[in-house]
């Protein structure tokens, strides 16, 4: 026979038993062993990646992070308190420090003035100071001369007596009598040359007693040793605050280094 095709919708149905599954699955679990307070998703919602699906009991969490929170608070307080001190002892010792530079400048020129001072008043008197020094020179050498010339003397007496000794012994000795004559002519100089010696000593002594004398007068009248006294005042003055600046800064250097490491100190803190 003959049959007519026209377009016509084939049905083929099978009927089976089974579960459906999705193609996907995820496992959801708690990161610790915390008690699962509500689950706020059923079998069949849609959820999206970041969804809440379920509540925790974060109690012990939170308590844990109370605890370290509280630790973090206060070891920020600490290096906080020890950072401001570190500041405050900075900052102290920088003034002290600028305070003793002022100082320490003040002193040095009041010993520079006073140094002027008593140089103008020593060039005054320096003709007078050669003089007096020249003075002690010339005693020195009289002395020298005055102590050889005893020597000298003590040996020609002893020359003297030892001849005397001799011509005792034989009178008529016309050798011992002219070595006698001779030793008491040796005698007679040495005697001589003693008393010019110890005329000369004299003489220089009372020569510088007068340098002396007038060198003091000057220096009165000059106010040099008053200026003297004033310089070596000044110096002492200023060897003093130097020294005292020195240690001054000494402190600055050491305190700007326990500040940093303060400073660090309270980065790391507020950072951990």
């Amino acid at each position: 026979r003959t049959v007519t095709l026209h377009p016509t919708t084939l049905r083929n149905t099978v009927q089976i038993t089974g579960t459906v599954v999705s193609a996907y699955s995820t496992g959801v679990a708690a990161p610790g062993p915390y008690r699962i307070l509500e689950v706020r998703v059923k079998v069949g919602d849609h959820v999206a990646e970041g969804d809440v699906l379920a509540q925790l009991d974060a109690s012990d969490l939170q308590s844990q992070l109370n605890q370290q929170y509280s630790a973090l608070s206060g070891n920020i307080a600490a290096a906080q308190t020890n950072f401001n001190n570190a500041q405050q002892n900075y900052n102290d010792a920088y003034e002290r420090s600028v305070n003793a530079e002022d100082g320490v400048a003040a002193a040095r020129t009041a010993m520079i003035d006073a140094q002027a001072k008593m140089d103008a008043a020593a060039a005054s008197i320096a003709n007078y100071q050669i003089a007096y020094t020249n003075a002690q020179l010339t005693v020195q050498n009289a002395a020298i001369a005055e102590k050889e010339a005893a020597a000298a003397f003590a040996a020609a007496n002893a020359a003297d007596q030892a001849a005397q000794t001799a011509l005792n012994a034989d009178p008529t000795n016309a050798a011992l009598v002219a070595n006698k004559a001779q030793t008491a002519a040796q005698v007679a100089g040495a005697t001589a040359a003693l008393t010019t010696a110890k005329t000369n000593l004299a003489v220089a002594i009372a020569d510088s007693n007068a340098k002396k004398t007038e060198l003091t007068t000057v220096q009165l009248s000059s106010g040099y040793l008053d200026l003297s006294t004033a310089y070596k005042t000044a110096q002492a003055t200023y060897t003093q605050l130097r020294t005292q600046l020195d240690s001054y800064e000494a402190q600055v250097k050491a305190t700007k280094s326990a500040l940093t490491a303060a400073a660090d100190a309270l980065k790391r803190a507020k950072t951990s």
